[in-house]
């Protein structure tokens, strides 16, 4: 399934793939890939996000969720999973809390926010014990393309 096939279900969807500019995607490279969280990576969106990140030498995904549907997810995509782990946990709480614990044990150097309620995601990640907030800014993006500013990054 790809965008275009969803479109009809969400206004927030849009039938043109975002594509960066070529010259924003080279300053975010040129490291080794960081290990990355995919917080409840299931579903189409979170999964094309974490293999563009693999193919664009950005990221080494670590994908926290329920394994068998991450696995089935990713085989609908024709994506082997290469270049990323699983980690196998129930439910929203159980991802964002498995991926808190791997930013605390440097596993994972940053979030991405997959199939779960930003209240779940931000409330488990600005948590005083999580260890991820500190005395600096902490930051959150969520990007919504109009479609009249659809295919710009």
């Amino acid at each position: 399934m790809t965008i275009s096939d969803r479109t009809g279900a969400s206004p927030f969807l849009t039938e043109p793939d975002a594509t960066c500019p070529a010259d924003f995607l080279a300053l975010a490279g040129g490291g080794d890939p960081l290990p990355v969280g995919f917080v409840r990576a299931v579903g189409a969106t979170i999964l094309e996000t974490a293999r563009d990140a693999v193919a664009a030498g950005l990221a080494r995904p670590v994908l926290f969720g329920e394994a068998d549907q991450i696995r089935a997810d990713a085989a609908a995509l024709g994506w082997d999973l290469a270049g990323a782990d699983i980690v196998d946990t129930e439910g929203e709480e159980g991802a964002v809390e498995a991926a808190v614990a791997g930013v605390q044990d440097g596993s994972v150097r940053g979030l991405i926010k997959g199939q779960l309620h930003t209240d779940v995601f931000m409330g488990a990640i600005v948590r005083r014990t999580s260890g991820i907030r500190t005395d600096k800014r902490l930051v959150h993006v969520f990007a919504m393309l109009p479609p009249a500013e659809a295919g710009r990054c």
